[in-house]
């Protein structure tokens, strides 16, 4: 009975200790699996994880490999190495290491990258377009340092100029001062004149009164003398001029000779550019000095026929017959008069200007000296100076007002209007003495006619 106690104790104890086991184990199990479990559901969101950074795929690739060398050689992971290269190359290319890769794109295309270019490609643009910028901008530059070396001429020439003008202005003020001296030194020396002509004036009518008083008394008592003596006048003039007609010699009345005939109406004289003869010129034709005595009243009658001069010569001349006696023809050796010709008066004149002999518009100091050696050969005498017993003035090509200078004019040309200006006064000026001295003013075509050259 003992025994089958204590036997039946151990299968009990033993069930126990089986049950017990069995519970741990079912007990073990069940954490196990719990734990399984865990580590599956965070494996699973490791591998989801892992997924959002790289594919299964593609973790044997070797560019994949290759990052995970590099990041491993510098101590870091994959990712924060991807994150660190981004940073670096952001901070490179945009110069700012937290600008996301869509925002760099943005900026790289507002630059002008064309979709599918390189960044490289964009650089080497952007380099050309910046070479090209940089070569207008030097080719500015120097057109800008040429426009300043221009601008410097520029400003040194006016100033030149203006410097120039002053000068101009300066001499000019003083001859305008010069100028007024003179003219309140003329001023005042009319003034003066003017008190002393008023005096002499006055002093003058007192003595006129005077005379004319003692001549008007005088006049009368010549008044009865003058009256007896006009019949004894008259007497002697009859006298007279019986006694002149008797003895004028005819032959001083003659000028010159007919030398031959020239078809039936032209005739050469033995009177030439040396003796003054002037185309135009006419004279009387006589077939004796028997036919150029005077009448009763001292008149020569008229000739038998008039020749006019149409061609000079030095000593001969051609001259047309203009009127004629008919019946009366004119022959070799008839005699010509004029009555106010006078082969030995010496014309002097006044030349003043310059010429166009060619009639090219165009004169000259040549052609000026021609028409003074022209006057001289045909007896003419020059003066130097224009007065007022001078036969002729001789004008050249009459000349125009020259214009106003600029205010920026040099002063050549000040100088050069300032001679214009005078010449052209002096020229006036002739015109109007010789009008008041009724003096003959000729101009080229004129001169040349009255001394033969165009009858050559």
């Amino acid at each position: 009975m003992a025994s089958r106690s204590n036997s039946g104790m151990g299968v009990l104890v033993a069930l126990v200790i089986f049950i017990m086991l069995t519970i741990t184990l079912l007990l073990l199990l069940m954490l196990f699996y719990t734990k399984a479990d865990k580590e599956a559901q965070a494996r699973e969101a490791a591998e989801s994880a892992a997924r959002d950074f790289i594919r299964q795929d593609e973790r044997n690739r070797d560019d994949i490999s290759r990052l995970k060398s590099e990041a491993a050689g510098e101590g870091k992971s994959v990712v924060i190495y991807l994150r660190d290269q981004i940073q670096s190359t952001m901070r490179k290319v945009a110069g700012n290491g937290n600008l996301s890769p869509a925002r760099l794109g943005t900026q790289l295309e507002q630059l002008g990258m064309a979709e599918g270019e390189s960044l490289t490609g964009l650089v080497t643009t952007l380099r050309t377009q910046l070479k090209d910028s940089q070569d207008q901008i030097a080719s500015l530059e120097s057109e800008l340092n040429n426009a300043h070396t221009r601008l410097g001429e520029e400003v040194a020439r006016r100033e030149q100029m203006q410097s120039d003008q002053q000068a101009t202005i300066a001499s000019l003020n003083a001859d305008i001062a010069a100028t007024k001296q003179r003219a309140d030194r003329y001023q005042a020396q009319v003034e003066q004149s003017e008190k002393d002509m008023d005096e002499r004036v006055r002093k003058i009518r007192d003595n006129l009164e005077q005379q004319i008083a003692s001549l008007t008394e005088q006049l009368e008592r010549r008044d009865v003398t003058i009256a007896g003596l006009q019949d004894t006048v008259t007497s002697l003039n009859s006298r007279l001029r019986e006694s002149t007609v008797s003895k004028i010699d005819e032959g001083q009345l003659t000028d010159g000779e007919v030398v031959r005939l020239v078809g039936n109406n032209e005739v050469f004289i033995n009177l030439g550019s040396k003796q003054h003869i002037v185309l135009g010129m006419t004279f009387n034709v006589y077939g004796s000095t028997a036919e150029m005595r005077p009448d009763a009243l001292g008149q020569v009658p008229q000739g038998k026929a008039t020749v006019e001069v149409t061609r000079i010569g030095e000593t001969t001349s051609t001259a047309r017959i203009i009127r004629s006696t008919p019946g009366r023809a004119v022959v070799e050796g008839d005699l010509l008069v004029n009555p106010v010709y006078d082969r030995n008066k010496e014309y002097t004149f006044f030349v003043f200007g310059q010429f166009d002999l060619d009639g090219e518009n165009g004169t000259s100091e040549l052609e000026t000296e021609i028409v003074n050696s022209r006057i001289k050969e045909w007896g003419g005498t020059i003066r130097d100076k224009f007065a007022g017993d001078i036969d002729f003035l001789v004008l050249g090509v009459a000349p125009t007002m020259p214009l106003q200078p600029r205010s920026d004019a040099t002063p050549p040309e000040v100088l050069k209007y300032r001679r214009e200006r005078q010449f052209y006064e002096d020229y006036q000026n002739f015109i109007d003495r010789a009008e008041k001295l009724s003096i003959p003013v000729l101009n080229q075509n004129r001169l040349l006619t009255l001394i033969g050259y165009y009858g050559n």
